[in-house]
């Protein structure tokens, strides 16, 4: 069954859609087909390709331990979204994609297989905690310290999930999701709470992040932080997307936090006990 909806509207698509070198109109069936795999569905379309960003609702603005001063926008306060501007910079961001390199694979999902869902490239990094020199550690300790301040939950880098380098080339996606928590009033301890992402690429069409519960869209600039969190979040509103990449391409790093973890007693100890 097909995931077009409104007839005005499938007539509009099928008639603007053509081939660029000669202007034939392409079969219906092989539009509707396209779309689909693309757009997943109109309010989809629409949310990432046509609906501007979300103002804020609030802002913040704190110091980090180094003294360093930052200014965030709140999209949503319950449960929170927040996004940071800067908060690395550009060449920081530069020695995060050298450090990603080119051996990335396609990503997966819970489970360990490939998904239409999510078609991204990925790499997951793990920082040495014991290296300070280290691009890598410098921006997951200052990831963990953003997220303790303005979530308030106990996170801590020790025994946590690595960072999830991702790659986004026209066409990637990754579709409506959750990370863990939708749905809960209380997430169990040592599962996750909240996500965070850092854009050090953004694509020069399509790739903003959107929650679809809520209609809540960000559109990144180089360096921005986004992060969301989901303890409690019974009516699933961190239920979160990454838009198609249209034109470009967009680089992230991928940040899960969980709270009550630790060396001794690591995220991996904790999933091999949800399995």
């Amino acid at each position: 069954s097909t995931l077009l909806e409104n007839d005005a509207w499938i007539s509009c698509l099928r008639a603007g859609v053509v081939l660029p070198a000669s202007g034939l109109r392409i079969p219906d069936a092989v539009v509707d087909k396209w779309f689909n795999m693309l757009w997943y569905s109109q309010e989809h379309w629409r949310l990432c390709n046509h609906q501007p960003s979300t103002d804020a609702i609030d802002s913040v603005s704190f110091k980090l331990e180094d003294a360093s001063e930052l200014h965030g926008t709140i999209l949503r306060k319950e449960p929170l979204v927040l996004a940071i501007k800067s908060l690395a910079t550009t060449e920081e961001c530069q020695q995060m994609e050298a450090l990603g390199g080119e051996s990335m694979t396609m990503a997966y999902v819970t489970g360990g297989s490939t998904s239409r869902g999510r078609r991204t490239l990925s790499k997951n990094l793990n920082p040495d905690l014991s290296n300070s020199s280290s691009i890598l550690t410098k921006l997951t300790l200052r990831f963990f310290e953003v997220a303790r301040l303005v979530t308030g939950f106990e996170l801590y880098p020790e025994g946590q999930e690595p960072v999830n380098w991702l790659f986004y080339k026209p066409g990637y996606e990754y579709r409506p999701h959750c990370d863990g928590g939708c749905g809960q009033w209380q997430v169990a301890r040592g599962g996750r709470v909240a996500s965070s992402l850092l854009y050090c690429a953004v694509a020069d069409e399509g790739g903003g992040t959107v929650f679809p519960k809520d209609g809540i869209k960000f559109e990144p600039s180089v360096g921005d932080f986004l992060v969301f969190a989901y303890n409690s979040d019974p009516n699933s509103f961190s239920y979160h997307s990454a838009c198609p990449v249209v034109r470009g391409r967009k680089l992230t790093a991928t940040q899960w936090y969980r709270e009550g973890v630790s060396l001794t007693r690591n995220w991996e100890k904790i999933m091999k006990r949800e399995l």
